[in-house]
């Protein structure tokens, strides 16, 4: 989609919790750098908007997104990142995965929610995978195995639910789902800042594959 702001260029809204926000770097996080990535590719201008809000669950996004969408009018796509905040393991949020229709107040039926009132706005919805934990909290004894820790079990839970939402075509997903896990599975012991969020090289990494989503890279093409 190319939808314009007033001013030229291509406004895009990034949603979701403290890894949108940008939390751990200095620097802001991935959005300027994913619109500096956007604009020097194709020439257009890219604004990316980022209502990352720390320590929100899906639950809680889904609240606040009616009056997101009312303030942006003229952004094109929605890129959405929930999942971090649901998989605490001491106030996991249900998956509903495998679950038609999925069940109220699960982590499916709120990105569910999500997708449709995006949609119905007339904006494309980018999902993207949730990342790794390293641990039950951000500042927690760190897993031995992060793939195998409480947090990261949960996560990967939802993550299936992420493609099962892609996959749904009444949701109309035309783009992958960049696959953050995979990504920081291999990368986190030089692209953290913490048990849950990624340092300034994180985030241009985590810019880096929403810009292959994009652009329809695959993880092949890097």
């Amino acid at each position: 989609m190319t939808d314009r702001s007033d001013t030229g260029g291509i406004t895009l809204v990034a949603f979701g919790d403290s890894i949108t926000f940008g939390e751990g770097d200095p620097g802001g996080g991935y959005c300027f750098r994913l619109s500096e990535l956007l604009t020097a590719a194709t020439g257009n201008p890219y604004r990316i908007i980022n209502r990352g809000v720390s320590g929100e669950t899906s639950a809680q996004g889904l609240k606040r997104l009616p009056a997101i969408i009312a303030s942006y009018l003229d952004a094109s796509r929605y890129l959405i990142l929930f999942g971090m905040n649901d998989a605490r393991p001491w106030a996991k949020v249900p998956s509903g995965l495998g679950q038609e229709p999925a069940p109220k107040n699960s982590y499916k039926a709120n990105i569910q929610k999500m997708i449709e009132l995006v949609n119905a706005a007339g904006k494309e919805v980018v999902l993207a995978k949730i990342p790794i934990a390293l641990g039950d909290q951000k500042d927690s004894i760190t897993y031995t195995d992060p793939d195998r820790g409480a947090r990261s079990k949960n996560i990967k839970v939802y993550n299936q639910v992420i493609d099962e939402l892609s996959a749904d075509p009444n949701n109309t997903i035309t783009i992958t789902p960049p696959d953050l896990y995979k990504h920081f599975k291999a990368h986190h012991k030089d692209e953290y800042f913490d048990n849950v969020h990624p340092n300034a090289k994180g985030y241009a990494s985590l810019a880096s594959r929403w810009f292959d989503a994009l652009t329809h890279k695959t993880q092949d093409d890097q």
